[in-house]
C-alpha cells in the first residue's frame, strides 16, 4: 500500500542499446539508483522502476514451489492436520470449498484480518504437527507504516509482512521485533517476506502489482544494507495466489493457483515462508550476528585449491546502491575480528565492497586491480588488497559460487527462460575506507580531490585500462589530511566496468557506433546501472564508442553536479523542497538523473552543456559558494563542445580546423589555475572558531526536527534489537536566546565583532536555565516564527527545553 492511484500503463520495452561486443561501452538505462534521495516520491520512482523492470519480470516458473520454497519437504499427514484445523476453526468451508471469510469485493483492507487468522492457524497447527523451525505469530498487517525509513522518502509499506528471526540474532532482539509488530510498527530490518493483496483476480498478472511488489522489495534491499541476497514475496488477487522472488536481476514468479480450490498447496507455501532458514529466505549466510549485536562477515577466498577465511566486524555501510536491478553495490567499513582487543583509535579499518557483477563481462574487477598492484591513493587510485567471488555451501566441498541462476534461483526459469541478467556475487577488500565527495571541507579540497582522481584516471590509461564509470560515487577522499598537500587526497574506485585496452590494441579505436546488424551473438548483455548524470553525451546517444575523452567529460559533470546540488562543504546539500520548481537548478537536478530513453537524456545534457558556457546562467543556478568555480566550468564546457564538434566532423568525414583539447593535461591545467587561487580553508571556516566561541556564550535550546517515529537511514550499525536501527543524531535547530544576530547571517563579520566588543563592556550576568515561558516571550518580542519548514507546508513542532 502506498496511497497513490494505480496506473495501467504497460511496461515499456527495454531501452538498452546493443553494443558491438560485450566489452563495448556500458550503456545505462534509467534506474532507481539514480533518483536523488530528496526527491524520492512515487511520481519520481515509478516511471524509472517501470523501465528498470521492463525486461526483468519472468512469470509462470516451473518447480518454483519445490526448488525455491521447498514445499515438498512436509509430510501429507502434517498438511492434512493443518487443513483439518482450518475446517474446525470455520476458516475454510468444505461444502463450498472456499476460505469463505475472505471477501472478494469491496476494499482490500477488509481482506487483511481474515487472512491473518488463516495464516496464524496454519503456523500454530504446523508447530503442533512437529514441523521444525516454524515461527508463530509473525504474520501482521501494516497499518502505521514501517520504522527505519528515510524521512525524505514517501511512506510505502506492504499489505501483509512476515517478520523473520535472522540467524544469530539473540532471542531478546527477536522478541523486541515481534513486540514492535504487535504494536503494528514493523521495522524494515525485521521483514522476512512481503505480500500484496487485491480483491480482483484480474490483478494477478497486472503491471501495477508487479510494480508495487518491486517497490517493497527495493526498500528491503536498500534498508537491510547488503544482508539480503534476494526477497521472497507472494500475491493474493481475488482467488489467485502467486509466489515471487526478487533479486538483482529482477523478478521471478511461480505459476498461479486458486487457493480455494487447492488449499493444501496454499498451506505448504505459508508453512515454507514461516519456517525457511535465513539463507533460503535470502539472507547472506556469510554474515552472522553475535549475541551482543556485532555483525561478523566471513571473507572467504581461494588460495590455490584451498579456501581461506578472514573474519571482519562490520561497523557501518557506505554508498548503498538504492536500485533494485543491477549490481546492488554496498561498501562496508570493517575491522578484523582479531583486532577486537585493539583500542578503537589504533585499529586498522578496511573497506569491503559487495556487489553482483555481470558474468557476461570478460574480466572481473580483480583482474584490473591485479594489473595495478602497488598503486594507491597517492596515485589517485584506491589501494587493492584482495578480490573474491562469494561461495556458499554447508561444507568446503559443497561450496559453489553465489550466482543468480544457480544459488539464488536454483535453476528455476520462468517465461523468459534464460533471458535474464546473469550476475555473480563478488567482494573486494580495500585498504582505504574513504570519505564520499560531499564531505569536502573546503573548495580547495574539492577541486584538489577531483584533480587527484583525474591523475588516477591518467595512471590507469597509461596501463591500458579505461575506467568507463567516472561518477560522484566513484571518487572518494582519504580520511586523513595529507600534510604535504594540506588537504585530503582523492582517488578513483570501482573498476567493474573497466575495459582492457591492451587486448584491443590492434583494433582501430574509432569504431562505428553499434547497430543491430553488427552485434555479435555472444549472449545477453546485462543492464548496466551507471549513474545517468555523469555519462558523456555522445555515449548516451550512441554516437561514439567510449574513449578516455568521455571519462574526462564525466569528471566535468561531477563538478557541475556538485555545484548544483550543494550549497557548501561538509554534507550540505541544497534543500530541493524549498527550491522553486521552475528554477533552473531544480529542473536540471530533476531531469538529469532520469529520462525517457538514452537519446532523450543525451539531448537534454547537450542543452545543459551549452548553458555551461554562459557564466550568467551558471550564476543563476549555482550557490554563491561556488561562484569562483564558474570560469573553470565555462572553459571546460567550451573544450568539451569543441571536442564533440571535432568528433562529429570525423564521423561525417569532414575536415575541421578546430583542435580537440580533451586531454588529461588540459583539464588539469584549467583546474589547477583555479586551485592555485583558492585558500587552504574557506573564509567562513577560517572564522568558525571565533563563531563557536561567540555561540558558547549564548544560552541555547534545542528542538527536534523530526519525531522518533520518522527514523532516518543512518549508518548500517547493528544493535541487539530490531526496533533500534541506527539513525543519525537527531537534527536540531538553534534558537538564540536574549539577542539575535542582526544581519541574519551567522557568519557576518560585523555581527561577530560588534557582539564581542559589546560583551567586553557588559557585566557578566549569572547563568540560569531558560524557561519555556521566557522562550515564548522572547520569540513574540522578536517576532521569531515558531514553525519549521517541512516539505511544502509549515509544520509546528513542540518545544523541548534542554540545558546546553
Amino acid at each position: 500500500m502506498d496511497g497513490t492511484k494505480n496506473t495501467t500503463t504497460p511496461l515499456k520495452g527495454s531501452v538498452d542499446r546493443l553494443g558491438k561486443t560485450l566489452e563495448d561501452t556500458p550503456r545505462s538505462a534509467p534506474t532507481t539508483g539514480g533518483v536523488p534521495s530528496a526527491t524520492e516520491r512515487n511520481e519520481s520512482i515509478e516511471p524509472v522502476l517501470r523501465t528498470e523492470l521492463a525486461d526483468g519480470i519472468s512469470i509462470d516458473a516451473e518447480d518454483f514451489f519445490e526448488k525455491i520454497l521447498h514445499t515438498d519437504t512436509y509430510k501429507d499427514s502434517q498438511i492434512a492436520k493443518c487443513f483439518a484445523a482450518l475446517v474446525r476453526e470455520k476458516l475454510y468451508d468444505e461444502a463450498t470449498q472456499r476460505f469463505h471469510k475472505v471477501p472478494t469485493s469491496g476494499h482490500e483492507t477488509q481482506m487483511y484480518a481474515p487472512l491473518i487468522d488463516i495464516l496464524d492457524s496454519i503456523t500454530k497447527t504446523a508447530i503442533d504437527a512437529k514441523i521444525p523451525n516454524v515461527n508463530d505469530g509473525i504474520w501482521k498487517t501494516v497499518h502505521r507504516g514501517i520504522q527505519g525509513k528515510d524521512p525524505n522518502h514517501q511512506t510505502i509499506f506492504p499489505d501483509i509482512a512476515g517478520a523473520q528471526r535472522i540467524r544469530g540474532v539473540a532471542k531478546e532482539a527477536f522478541d523486541a521485533a515481534l513486540q514492535a509488530v504487535v504494536e503494528e510498527v514493523l521495522s524494515w530490518q525485521a521483514i522476512g517476506n512481503i505480500c500484496e493483496v487485491k480483491t480482483s483476480s484480474k490483478m494477478d498478472n497486472h503491471v501495477d502489482v508487479h510494480l508495487q511488489l518491486a517497490k517493497y522489495a527495493r526498500k528491503v534491499l536498500m534498508y537491510q544494507r547488503g544482508r539480503r541476497r534476494f526477497i521472497l514475496a507472494w500475491t493474493l488477487c481475488g482467488d489467485i495466489v502467486r509466489a515471487w522472488l526478487f533479486d538483482r536481476s529482477g523478478g521471478l514468479a511461480s505459476k498461479s493457483f486458486n487457493y480455494h480450490e487447492d488449499p493444501l498447496l496454499f498451506i505448504r507455501m505459508i508453512i515454507s515462508l514461516s519456517s525457511l532458514s535465513s539463507e533460503d529466505l535470502g539472507y547472506d549466510p556469510t554474515i552472522t550476528e553475535t549475541e551482543d549485536g556485532k555483525l561478523i562477515l566471513d571473507f572467504t577466498y581461494r588460495d590455490g585449491d584451498e579456501f581461506k577465511t578472514e573474519k571482519y566486524v562490520i561497523t557501518e555501510s557506505i554508498v548503498p546502491r538504492p536500485s533494485l536491478r543491477g549490481r546492488g553495490t554496498v561498501v562496508w567499513r570493517a575491522y578484523k575480528l582479531s583486532d577486537e582487543d585493539v583500542p578503537e583509535s589504533e585499529r586498522q579499518y578496511y573497506a569491503i565492497k559487495d556487489s553482483w557483477r555481470d558474468l557476461n563481462r570478460e574480466h572481473d574487477e580483480g583482474y584490473f586491480f591485479e594489473r595495478i598492484a602497488g598503486l594507491g591513493p597517492k596515485d589517485g587510485v584506491v589501494k587493492f588488497l584482495r578480490f573474491a567471488a562469494v561461495e556458499i555451501g554447508p561444507t568446503t566441498l559443497q561450496k559453489a559460487p553465489d550466482e543468480i541462476a544457480t544459488t539464488v534461483r536454483q535453476g528455476v526459469q520462468g517465461s523468459r527462460g534464460s533471458d535474464f541478467d546473469h550476475r555473480g556475487h563478488v567482494r573486494l577488500l580495500m585498504e582505504e575506507v574513504g570519505v564520499t565527495l560531499d564531505g569536502f571541507s573546503s573548495l580547495r579540497e574539492l577541486i584538489g580531490v577531483i584533480m587527484d582522481a583525474i591523475k588516477g584516471h591518467r595512471n590507469l590509461k597509461q596501463r591500458n585500462i579505461l575506467h568507463r564509470d567516472v561518477s560522484f560515487g566513484n571518487i572518494l577522499m582519504t580520511e586523513q589530511v595529507d600534510p604535504e598537500l594540506r588537504r585530503r587526497r582523492g582517488y578513483l574506485i570501482d573498476l567493474d566496468f573497466a575495459k582492457d585496452l591492451a587486448s584491443k590494441a590492434a583494433i582501430e579505436t574509432r569504431l562505428p557506433p553499434p547497430t543491430a546488424s553488427n552485434v555479435t551473438s555472444t549472449g545477453k548483455k546485462a543492464r548496466v546501472t551507471g549513474t545517468l548524470p555523469f555519462i558523456a553525451i555522445d555515449v548516451l546517444r550512441g554516437d561514439e564508442n567510449h574513449r578516455d575523452v568521455h571519462d574526462l567529460e564525466s569528471f566535468f559533470w561531477v563538478i557541475v553536479w556538485m555545484c548544483l546540488k550543494y550549497q557548501g562543504p561538509n554534507y550540505n546539500p541544497v534543500n530541493l523542497r524549498a527550491e522553486p520548481v521552475d528554477s533552473y537548478r531544480f529542473r536540471v537536478l530533476e531531469k538529469m538523473p532520469r529520462c525517457k530513453n538514452l537519446d532523450d537524456g543525451g539531448a537534454y545534457k547537450s542543452s545543459v552543456l551549452s548553458d555551461c558556457e554562459d557564466d550568467t546562467r551558471l550564476e543563476e543556478a549555482f550557490d554563491p559558494y561556488f561562484a569562483s568555480v564558474i570560469p573553470a566550468i565555462v572553459d571546460l564546457a567550451y573544450i568539451l563542445s569543441t571536442g564533440r564538434r571535432v568528433d562529429q566532423s570525423v564521423r561525417n568525414k569532414r575536415k575541421t580546423r578546430e583542435v580537440d583539447e580533451r586531454t588529461h593535461e588540459k583539464f588539469l591545467e584549467v583546474l589547477d589555475e583555479l586551485y592555485q587561487t583558492l585558500p587552504d580553508e574557506d573564509e567562513v571556516h577560517a572564522r568558525l572558531g571565533t563563531l563557536i566561541q561567540s555561540f558558547a556564550k549564548l544560552d541555547l535550546e534545542e528542538e527536534d526536527l523530526h519525531t522518533p517515529s520518522q527514523r532516518s537511514v543512518g549508518s548500517f550499525t547493528s544493535d541487539a534489537g530490531f526496533d533500534s536501527e541506527s539513525r543519525p543524531a537527531t537534527p536540531t535547530r538553534t534558537i538564540f536566546q536574549g539577542r539575535r544576530l542582526r544581519s541574519g547571517n551567522p557568519f557576518a563579520r560585523e555581527d561577530l565583532e560588534a557582539d564581542t566588543e559589546a560583551e567586553a563592556h557588559q557585566p557578566t550576568a549569572p547563568n540560569r536555565r531558560t524557561l519555556r515561558s521566557d522562550t515564548l516571550a522572547a520569540r513574540q518580542a522578536a517576532q521569531i516564527p515558531t514553525t519549521v519548514q517541512g516539505g511544502s507546508e509549515s509544520k509546528t513542532t513542540k518545544t523541548r527545553t534542554k540545558k546546553r
